[in-house]
This record gives C-alpha cells, structure tokens and sequence, in this order.
C-alpha cells in the first residue's frame, strides 16, 4: 500500500495538473486569435518533443521499437483528442469546453470494458446517465440545437478516454519519457500535415500567441502529462480521477477571470450534474479493511 504521505504529495501534483490542464483552455483560446488551429497544435507537440528529448536524450536513445509502437498507440488517440478540441473551441467557450471534455472520466470504464471484458459496475452506468443529463442541459441552445464546438468537444472527450485507457495498457511497460517524446511527436507530425493541407501558411506571431504558446508547451504539455504519470504511481486511481476532473472547475474560473464568460442558469445545473455524475463514478465508498477509503 503506498505511503500516506506520498499519497498526500501525489493528489496534491495532481491538483496542480489539473490547474495546469484548466488553465489551458484560456490559453487555447488566445492563441487561437493568432495561430490557426492546426497551426498551433503542430507547434505545441513538436516543441514539446524536442525540449523533453534534448533534456532526457539518453533515455530516448534507448527507446526499443515495440516501446516506439506502444507510444504511438498512444499518441493516435491523443491527437483525435486535441485535434477535436481545439477545432471545437472555435465554435464554443472555454468554460462550457472544459465540463464537456471532462466526460471522459465517465468513458474510461466502458472502453476498459471493450478491452478487458470487465462489465461496468452499476455506479458507473448511473454516472454515465447523469452525465448524459449534465451534457444535455450543457449543450443544448435554447433552441434546442447542439453547438458544433459542442460536437467536437464530446469527440476530444472520447479520444482522451482512450488516451487514459491506452496509457493505463501501455505505461508499465514503456518509460514516461520515451511515450512523451514520441506520442507528442506523432501528434504534431500529423496536425502539421493537416495544416499544410487545410490551413493557410501563418505569416507573423505576435507576443500574446508567444506566451500562451509557451505556458502550452512547458505546462499544459510537458508539465502536466510528466507530473500525472509519476503521481498515479504513488496514489489511488480513485483519488487521481476525481481531483482531475477538477480542470473542469479550474477551466470554468480561468474563463471567468479572463474572458468574462458568464453561465446561464440550466448550463450551471448542468456544470453541477457532470461534477456528481464523475463523482459517483470514480468514487468508492466501501472501505477497505485499513479503514481508507479507496
């Protein structure tokens, strides 16, 4: 069992990834007043990749190329997650993107079934129900038409539950830094194809694409997936879902405090029911025999 104090370090690494993550999407949202989406995505992983394998050079030298292939397992369902998101935040606001995207807390048992054969506990079929009501109430226009941001931002959702599954197969058996480097650079390759393809070439950068491009790539990237997968390794999976799905909240106060985005009532019920609905599915309340709640 691991170490109480340990543990009391690891949730509080993982608040900061958290943090870190909800943070995020302000800043996506600034860049992309200056960068185009793909534009900015391929920047993002590609930078990442080459600070993380500079730094950590000999330990990606030794990378194998099963350790390569398993990486890029990964970095597949990464780039549908981010890709998706980050198209979608043209069309939607920070706030509303960040409860959205944290549904995939509620996905993660049902494609871990799709793999492993576990049927999923009915905790997780009412969370995933409540979630659903959350979306809806979250999502729906008061004409009753769902918002294309809305659309791709439950896609991204679906892409980085299988991110979380996909590491949860792959990170025992690969080094961290090894499935960064090269899952960041799979990503990046591919948005910047795209980009060529779909996108016209940027022409300048101007200093606020600059620094949020940079709190981008050193937080939300490298920062944040390096602190998560060390900490996982000294906490509960329990604990990690639930002070994760706290980007949601920081997401929601980051949009408040620098885009004076303002909720209406049935979105706040809707914020609220997907907060339960994750609850109620990462949560165990049986007590093991220690008395700590797991």
């Amino acid at each position: 069992m691991p170490d109480r104090k340990k543990i009391i370090l690891s949730d509080l690494s993982l608040l900061v990834v958290a943090a870190m993550w909800g943070g995020g999407f302000s800043f996506t949202k600034n860049i992309l007043q200056y960068l185009t989406p793909l534009y900015y995505l391929a920047a993002r992983f590609l930078l990442a990749a080459v600070v993380l394998a500079l730094i950590f050079y000999p330990k990606v030298r030794k990378a194998s190329k099963q350790d390569i292939k398993n990486s890029l397992i990964v970095g597949v369902f990464l780039t549908i997650a981010f890709v998706s998101q980050t198209v979608g935040l043209l069309f939607t606001t920070p706030g509303k993107q960040a409860f959205i995207t944290s549904a995939y807390v509620v996905m993660v048992p049902f494609l871990s079934y799709m793999i492993s054969r576990r049927p999923p506990a009915k905790k997780e079929l009412f969370g995933a129900f409540l979630c659903m009501i959350g979306l809806s109430l979250l999502s729906l226009t008061r004409d009753m038409q769902v918002n294309l941001g809305d659309v791709l931002t439950f896609v991204s959702a679906i892409g980085f539950a299988g991110h979380i599954v996909s590491i949860g197969i792959f990170a025992t058996r690969v080094e961290t830094v090894v499935m960064n480097v090269y899952q960041f650079i799979l990503a990046g390759l591919i948005c910047l194809f795209l980009a060529f393809v779909m996108e016209p070439m940027p022409v300048s950068i101007t200093f606020p694409a600059v620094y949020s491009l940079a709190y981008l790539v050193l937080f939300s990237s490298i920062g944040a997936f390096m602190i998560q997968v060390t900490a996982q390794k000294y906490t509960y999976a329990t604990h990690a879902g639930i002070i994760l799905s706290m980007e949601a909240v920081f997401g929601a106060l980051f949009a408040y405090l620098f885009w004076q985005e303002v909720f209406t009532t049935p979105m706040i019920i809707g914020c609220v029911i997907i907060l339960v609905a994750i609850l109620v599915t990462e949560v165990d309340f049986k007590k093991t025999k220690d008395g700590v709640i797991g």
